[in-house]
């Protein structure tokens, strides 16, 4: 698509999507669960293209400048939320192993994280760099449980939203296509040949006939 329009078909397999709220020839709205999401995922490292494609927007079809444009514009807009996301994620990381008191972790310190070698003992840094991370999954999964489905009702309402203007769009097609399909009455004019309409048939079908019209102002 690029920079050109988009197309009526194009149109409606963006209105499928469920990170798409409205979209126009020239513009497309975002849900704002897509854009919290793609936002985040951007500032983890990850290609902003490749979060357009899994949401069914690949870049071919809506334009690569377009994907640049609004991953800076979210990143501006929801950075510094996120930020503290992960600032908080971080700290409860930092203090995980030291509240739950699990055994399983204590033995996995012992075993991995410190090398006894002589009578002294050398603390392993990837070992404990590894225990962090597998509490911190754990602490948070609750958080993380939640956030889903917080996401997940945000883009059911948009999805909602996004259906109710469809509805309404098609019903206004429908509407216009009956009155379109209505005949009109045929322009009669001086020497030309008047169309009478005849009784219908049984298949409810107008015949007519082609009766001569005289002229205007022969003598």
């Amino acid at each position: 698509m690029g920079n050109s329009a988009f197309s009526k078909d194009e149109i409606d397999y963006l209105y499928s999507l469920p990170a798409v709220v409205r979209v126009t020839k020239s513009r497309i709205t975002y849900a704002e669960a897509f854009k919290r999401e793609c936002a985040r995922r951007y500032m983890m490292g990850e290609s902003p293209t490749r979060v357009f494609r899994e949401a069914g927007l690949d870049p071919a079809l809506i334009g690569y400048k377009r994907v640049e444009r609004c991953v800076a514009r979210w990143k501006m807009q929801y950075g510094s939320g996120i930020s503290r996301d992960m600032e908080r994620s971080a700290d409860k990381a930092q203090i995980a192993p030291a509240q739950t008191g699990d055994v399983a972790s204590v033995a996995s310190l012992e075993e991995g994280a410190v090398d006894k070698a002589g009578g002294k003992c050398f603390v392993n840094s990837e070992a404990i760099a590894q225990l962090f991370r597998r509490k911190a999954t754990r602490w948070d999964l609750c958080d993380v449980l939640i956030s889903q489905q917080i996401r997940r009702i945000a883009e059911l309402e948009d999805r909602v939203v996004a259906l109710q203007y469809r509805e309404k769009r098609l019903t206004q097609m429908l509407d216009k296509f009956r009155n379109g399909g209505e005949a009109e009455p045929a322009q009669v004019g001086a020497g030309s040949k008047k169309e009478v309409s005849s009784f219908p048939n049984d298949n409810f079908r107008w015949k007519s006939v082609l009766v001569p019209t005289p002229a205007v102002g022969t003598a």
